[in-house]
């Protein structure tokens, strides 16, 4: 069905989810699949050269940047760590809204006691000292301002 969009339409950069055509909707949600199939390592070498030959798009149509490995991604994290000293990155902080949807990911696959994850990811993040757990600030409260007028 990609060969012959791009035979087609001359390209395989693919119209979106919500295109009104049923194809074009199908050939999206396989490029989305295909894209995460690629970051979690599950494409052979022949699949990504057989789409690379096609000019299969891999970059992620919603952040515009190409779909990361989990390797990858584990990279960028050790490279914050070692900046920042801790694996919470944030939006603000580490500027990179794609490393906070990796460690987002990460605590819910974790958190659900996802199988492959826990078999094969897990281990490299404990090691860097991932947070599991995110521990909120407790603020002590703040004596009202009547009650050092009245004392």
């Amino acid at each position: 069905l990609l060969a012959t969009y791009r035979r087609v339409s001359g390209t395989v950069i693919l119209p979106g989810k919500k295109h009104r055509n049923a194809a074009c909707r199908k050939l999206a949600r396989f490029a989305a699949a295909v894209r995460g199939m690629r970051r979690e390592n599950k494409l052979t070498d022949d699949h990504i050269s057989r789409l690379d030959e096609l000019g299969f798009d891999w970059m992620d149509g919603a952040r515009n940047t190409p779909a990361k490995t989990f390797e990858e991604s584990l990279e960028d994290l050790r490279k914050f760590v070692a900046e920042n000293g801790h694996c919470r990155p944030t939006p603000k902080k580490s500027g990179d809204k794609a490393l906070c949807d990796f460690v987002a990911k990460c605590r819910k696959s974790w958190k659900n006691r996802n199988a492959h994850f826990m078999a094969t990811r897990f281990k490299p993040l404990d090691d860097l000292g991932f947070q599991w757990k995110i521990v909120a600030k407790v603020i002590p409260p703040t004596k009202p301002k009547s009650f050092d007028k009245t004392f």
